[in-house]
């Protein structure tokens, strides 16, 4: 593996940055590291914002004329911030696994076993929290 490459997140990237002689080179491949990760840190973070403080937007619904669209940001509080809060820890763990903890040739049907599950079950509970939190 080269110097600098980022590999979806992983500790590889980690030691590659590490291992980069400029300090230029490190200061590029640490924010490219960071930028790649917040794909799923700032729903996950989002989601404990609303857990903590009871206090959110969720997307949900909105009507122009006869016609409904998706993405209308609506205001949430006290349980149906909750609600929204783990629908977006819920979006960062399907993120998380579908596009950072793509298997490797030596993993074995064990981790398929975890993976697969947890991401249609994370998809799907991020529906359900989200339709809960729209309507409490």
């Amino acid at each position: 593996m080269e110097a600098g490459r980022i590999v979806c997140g992983r500790t590889e990237a980690v030691r590659a940055c590490a291992m980069d002689e400029e300090p230029q080179g490190r200061i590029r491949c640490w924010t490219v590291w960071v930028l790649i990760n917040s794909l799923w840190l700032l729903p996950f973070a989002y989601g404990i914002k609303c857990l903590v403080t009871l206090n959110g937007r969720c997307m949900g619904p909105g009507r122009i004329g006869y016609k409904t669209r998706l993405g209308k940001l609506y205001s949430v509080e006290g349980e149906a911030a909750v609600w929204a809060g783990l629908g977006y820890i819920a979006i960062a763990v399907f993120v998380y696994l579908y596009v950072y903890k793509k298997p490797d040739a030596d993993d074995g049907w064990g981790w398929q076993l975890i993976r697969i599950p947890g991401c249609v079950g994370s998809l799907l509970a991020f529906a359900w929290f989200w339709y809960k939190a729209l309507h409490v």
